[in-house]
């Protein structure tokens, strides 16, 4: 799946997938579009890049299950569905709060 990760991160647009926060190659990961135990395959139509947050927020969602959850306004009813949205939306505003904070102060 390493083969697919230059490529990846190019029809990406060196964004994430999900939360399109900048990605280098050390700060992304490579992930499922359809995870594994879902049925998915290392194939390379079903290989993208992500940041790291959003993969591991994920877990074995696919991709489509994922969006859907994490673009909802409301919370989801489902218990797993609650976490997932739950953590996703805490990444994003702990990144956003770190990022204007590290601006304001300079920090690197």
């Amino acid at each position: 799946m390493k083969m697919y990760k230059d490529e990846a991160l190019r029809d990406n647009k060196m964004k994430c997938i999900y939360c399109r926060d900048i990605l280098t190659y050390t700060s992304s990961t490579i992930e499922h579009k359809i995870s594994k135990r879902n049925g998915g395959t290392d194939a390379k139509r079903n290989i993208q890049a992500s940041c790291k947050n959003c993969n591991n927020t994920k877990g074995q969602l696919n991709h489509h299950e994922f969006i859907k959850i994490i673009h909802n306004k409301n919370p989801p009813t489902d218990l797993n569905h609650i976490k997932v949205w739950i953590s996703y939306k805490l990444n994003i505003k702990t990144e956003n709060v770190l990022n204007k904070f590290s601006k304001k102060f300079k920090i690197n």
